[in-house]
């Protein structure tokens, strides 16, 4: 079910308070526009009414695609390891201890942690073209570290970017590349054994792991 929840946020511009209507539960099905939204970078972004500068507001919340099998927990701050626990369990207590609709359902998901809208729209991207997340993040974690897929080109090139102090960057993996990764899975995935655990399957993951197997 979607929730929509007001919330009043300062103006980045003119630091004027205003009144705005969040998602915290997006089921996507139903809200084709808001999906197309992240996709386009515009999702909950505001006009402010007093100035007219946008302002970006990011709020933890749950995409869930059922038709496309996908179960998102967006978050925005807090470490990624207390966040999995958490999220875990709530979709344990709806899914897998549910009844027997609600097992099922939740066995055809495929669920993922998320920082963020960049990171979100990451991995519906990923889900979207059939994109291997684990496979790209090995990519990342090695040669563009930081970055996030933009677009998959023409060829299944993927390109990605980064926001820096001197502006954006880009890096683009050949599609030979990922092919050749992807072929290769299981050695190049093994470096990086984080990004084989459930939920956050993110480069971020590998630099704040612990030796007890939680990243």
């Amino acid at each position: 079910m979607s929730t929509f929840r007001p919330r009043t946020v300062t103006c980045l511009s003119c630091a004027a308070p205003f009144e705005v209507q969040l998602l915290e539960g997006l089921h996507i099905t139903r809200l084709p526009a808001q999906r197309q939204a992240i996709l386009d970078g515009t999702f909950h972004t505001f006009r402010c009414p007093h100035c007219g500068a946008p302002t970006v507001v990011e709020v933890p919340a749950i995409y869930t695609d059922f038709e496309r099998h996908h179960y998102l927990a967006i978050e925005v701050e807090g470490d990624w390891r207390t966040a999995r626990k958490r999220h875990q369990r709530v979709f344990d207590e709806c899914f897998t201890l549910g009844p027997a609709p609600a097992q099922a359902l939740g066995g055809a998901l495929t669920c993922r942690l998320v920082y963020g809208y960049r990171a979100l729209r990451e991995k519906i991207l990923c889900f979207d073209h059939g994109i291997d997340d684990a496979v790209l993040e090995a990519l990342k974690t090695r040669h563009a570290p930081g970055f996030r897929l933009r677009e998959v080109l023409a060829g299944r090139h993927l390109l990605c970017d980064a926001a820096g102090p001197e502006g954006a960057r880009w890096h683009t993996f050949t599609a030979d590349t990922y092919a050749a990764a992807l072929d290769e899975r299981a050695a190049t995935l093994a470096p990086y054994p984080w990004l084989s655990q459930s939920w956050f399957v993110d480069e971020l993951a590998g630099r704040h792991t612990d030796p007890g197997g939680e990243g």
